[in-house]
């Protein structure tokens, strides 16, 4: 199977394609390939609109269509039933009618799945559009947990919350691909896991039907809270309960055995009392006795089994491609694990849970418990499944997962084809060398790119600048792209070297009321955790880096030029790459300092007109320090 199936089974097509079809998919690919990531989502969005349109039209044919037949066939069976001898020709046709109506509901019904379902695709690609123009207010937020206080750098480089890199991100439709994805960004991977996920970020990318298709199916299966997968992956690792009692699986089919057959012997003359009578006391006592057991089992397997049985429509789908990359081809195995696909499995287990569902119907359930114990019977064949699947089931949620997120990224790079893969080296000196690095929060006709270099250990990147020129950008988008490079993303720059890092930043920091905690001392807090950091990543193969923007602006200058000094010293002592910003020009006067620091800048431009000064800024780093300053301009800008 290919990535064509979305766009496959929406036009009707089915498995079988013409010649003639596979070319003008082959020649739309290529058109594609030519042209930019916003007019593929644009014709895309229009064509699932055209679709959707006429299916549409094709409801609503059905819908009237449908009350024709039902009312025909009502008033058929009215006309030819009413008299004293039926007219059976009127009434056989309204039958054959009342027949016609129940395929046309099946019908409706799936062309109504359809409708949704293109709707769905229509507005991925609408979404995709809005993530190139980054409009964040129009690109739906994916809720997730927030990271844990003091992490070493989510909150300082937006990774999460509104117009952030988990929302620029994320089409993982389901909470645990979101809770993968987020994993990636907070934690770095290993080396050779980022590779891993590069090759099969590169094979997703493309794929641009495959991955619509599995997150439209992701968003149609309805919101599955976290907890709800949770607990059913616990289930499946429960022990069993009537698999250790094999005698009351005897009884279970003793007693509805031994009731067939009196009945059976009375019938035929054979015993001439009741004495099914005791096999049916026998079923109830067993019902008394253990049947508050088995529906809290009942209970506990199927929570959230309504959206949990529409996974097995995911991983039918995954599992149906063939992939070439070893991290794709380990998932389509653990979905595939011992020759039982998951979707069969997930199949199988809504079979046998729609058959407890029978205790919801107090009469039939009495019953059948009556005559047949029921309820053992099915749990004998969900603790089977269990037992059967128990050692696939977190992997099949996890491999899911793990698609979903690598689907998120192959998205990011389909979108920005000019961003390139970051090559990690493990050669000293450690260094982050970047050409052409951007913000990727930016849209990109706004985005203006500088060539960054951090490091070698013993130096430091010292960026100076006026107000607004771009200083805490720049930090931040060195930040973004090393989490995007350890995730295993593409980067925002036209190349990108470096070792596997651990960061720190103090870029953002907040007083705290609740705390009595002053902007000052959250300043310090986050200092020090930067610094008995690098203290402890010393001794590791890992390279350290900090990023530290305009640090300890609460106190007067002297004390704060010294304080930053120390701090910079500690860090070049530690053997950390990094950079930082500062307004203070004389801040690496020192013999030490002078000699470490790669001073750079950015500086703006001043215009005189009519109203009064104008200032402009072009964002590129210039080599030194800067020259100007702006304070007062900016006052006489705004009219102080």
């Amino acid at each position: 199977m290919n990535g064509d199936r979305a766009s496959g089974r929406v036009s009707g097509m089915g498995g079988a394609e013409s010649w003639k079809g596979k070319r003008q998919k082959e020649q739309g690919r290529a058109m594609d390939n030519q042209r930019g990531p916003s007019d593929t989502y644009r014709d895309r969005a229009d064509r699932f609109g055209q679709e959707g349109d006429r299916a549409k039209r094709r409801l609503r044919r059905l819908t009237h269509t449908r009350l024709v037949t039902f009312l025909t066939a009502g008033l058929l069976l009215a006309v030819g039933g009413a008299r004293e001898d039926p007219r059976w020709l009127v009434v056989l046709v309204g039958v054959t009618c009342l027949l016609g109506y129940v395929a046309l509901v099946v019908a409706h019904r799936r062309v109504a799945a359809l409708v949704e379902y293109i709707d769905e695709l229509k507005r991925l690609n609408e979404e995709a559009l809005d993530k190139l123009a980054r409009n964040w207010d129009r690109i739906p937020g994916s809720p997730v947990e927030p990271p844990r206080p003091h992490h070493p750098y989510a909150e300082d480089l937006n990774l999460f919350g509104s117009a952030s890199l988990f929302q620029l991100i994320c089409t993982a439709a389901t909470p645990l691909g979101q809770r993968t994805l987020r994993g990636w960004l907070l934690e770095p991977a290993e080396p050779d896991t980022i590779v891993h996920r590069q090759e099969a970020v590169a094979e997703l990318s493309p794929r641009i039907d495959l991955r619509d298709e599995l997150a439209a199916r992701g968003r149609l299966i309805g919101r599955i809270n976290s907890p709800v997968v949770d607990r059913f992956i616990r289930w499946s690792q429960d022990d069993h309960w009537i698999l250790g009692r094999p005698w009351l699986l005897g009884l279970a089919w003793l007693l509805p055995l031994s009731t067939a057959v009196l009945v059976m012997l009375q019938a035929a003359g054979v015993l001439p009392y009741h004495l099914w009578v005791f096999s049916v006391l026998g079923c109830a006592i067993v019902w008394r006795r253990f049947g508050e057991t088995i529906e809290d089992i009942f209970k506990s397997a199927s929570s959230g089994e309504t959206a949990l049985r529409r996974f097995s429509i995911l991983f039918r789908v995954a599992s149906d491609v063939s992939f070439r990359a070893p991290l794709l081809e380990a998932i389509a195995q653990s979905l595939n694990a011992d020759g039982n696909p998951a979707h069969r499995q997930m199949r199988r287990l809504d079979r046998i849970l729609a058959c407890s569902d029978v205790r919801f119907s107090d009469l039939l359930h009495g019953l059948l418990q009556l005559l047949t114990l029921w309820d053992c019977h099915v749990l004998f064949a969900l603790e089977r499944w269990r037992e059967a699947n128990r050692v696939h089931v977190e992997s099949w949620f996890s491999a899911y997962s793990e698609l979903e997120s690598l689907m998120a990224l192959a998205g990011l790079a389909h979108s920005h084809p000019s961003w390139a893969f970051p090559q990690f080296t493990s050669d000293e000196p450690k260094e982050f060398i970047a050409q052409d690095l951007g913000h990727p929060l930016l849209a990109p006709e706004n985005c203006v790119v500088n060539d960054v270099q951090l490091g070698p250990p013993g130096e430091f990147l010292l960026l100076t600048g006026s107000n607004m020129s771009g200083k805490s950008t720049l930090l931040r988008a060195i930040g973004v792209n090393v989490v995007l490079a350890q995730a295993g993303a593409p980067v925002c720059a036209s190349s990108l070297h470096l070792p596997s890092v651990r960061m720190f930043t103090a870029m953002h920091v907040h007083d705290s009321l609740t705390e009595g905690v002053s902007q000052f001392m959250a300043a310090l807090n986050r200092l020090k955790l930067v610094v008995e950091s690098a203290r402890r990543a010393e001794s590791d193969s890992v390279a350290f880096m900090y990023l530290l923007d305009e640090i300890l602006q609460g106190t007067n200058a002297a004390e704060r030029q010294t304080a930053v000094r120390r701090i910079v010293r500690h860090m070049l002592e530690k053997g950390a790459i990094g950079a930082t910003s500062t307004h203070d020009l004389t801040l690496a006067d020192t013999e030490d300092l002078k000699h470490a620091a790669k001073a750079v800048h950015f500086e703006e431009t001043i215009e005189q007109t009519a109203s009064g000064p104008n200032l402009s800024f072009d964002y590129k780093l210039k080599p030194g320090l800067a020259t100007s300053t702006n304070a007062l301009r900016l006052m006489d800008i705004v009219g102080l």
